[in-house]
């Protein structure tokens, strides 16, 4: 399937996406939030013991897609507590989330391949996995990403990738291939211009469907804007 039939078979899941949370995110309610994400956390661990088990990482199956929505919720909470959010040190929050990312990989050795308690224990890699983020999202809160977006080049480029952070996440797998790793490591690049086309083929026609249904005239302006 081409990047383009990738995005018109993602666009129903990225509405579902959007809409519900559209406003939720924008009208700061926190709560609904909250409850949105521990939902999430409970239906993720849920889901890992209900999953057939899995020969390689859970986390790169179809576990993949339950487990990163909260994730994402994640983030939408620590932006609306942002004023609140401890900030310990770069270099402390650094180590943090270098220790976080080993110790997600240390779980996944430890059961990956494996039976029984040592399978079922890689579901405690959540935690790492989330805390990584939560602090990857701290480290960015210091003064050094506020320079580095006001680059005209790199600042551009990491405004285009988080604008379309969503639609990544939903093209990416149908995307990944392995037909170009003779040519590493230009397949890494090849590999990751063609899902952040896909993603914005799908969040153009996301705007496209959302602005027909608000019934409002059609901007394209608006529409193709990144």
């Amino acid at each position: 399937m081409g990047s383009g039939g990738v995005a018109i078979a993602a666009l129903p899941t990225v509405i579902c996406l959007k809409v519900p949370f559209s406003d939720g995110l924008g009208g700061g309610n926190k709560q609904q939030l909250q409850y949105v994400f521990v939902l999430s956390l409970v239906g993720s661990v849920a889901f890992f013991f209900l999953m057939p088990i899995a020969e390689g990482s859970p986390f790169h199956t179809n576990f993949h897609y339950v487990c990163h929505f909260s994730i994402m919720v994640m983030g939408g909470l620590c932006y609306l507590q942002r004023d609140k959010l401890v900030c310990n040190g770069l270099w402390k929050d650094a180590l943090a989330m270098v220790v976080s990312f080993v110790a997600y990989f240390v779980i996944l050795k430890i059961g990956k391949g494996q039976c029984g308690i040592r399978y079922y224990s890689q579901v405690l890699a959540l935690v790492p996995l989330h805390l990584f983020v939560y602090y990857f999202y701290k480290m960015c809160s210091y003064s050094w990403c506020q320079r580095a977006f006001q680059t005209p080049v790199f600042g551009r480029i990491i405004a285009i990738i988080a604008a379309l952070t969503l639609e990544i996440y939903v093209v990416q797998f149908s995307i990944i291939t392995n037909q170009f790793n003779q040519l590493f490591p230009l397949n890494i690049l090849i590999v990751f211009v063609l899902i952040a086309f896909a993603a914005y083929l799908l969040k153009v026609l996301t705007s496209l469907f959302l602005a027909i249904l608000s019934k409002e005239h059609l901007v394209w302006k608006e529409i193709v804007k990144v």
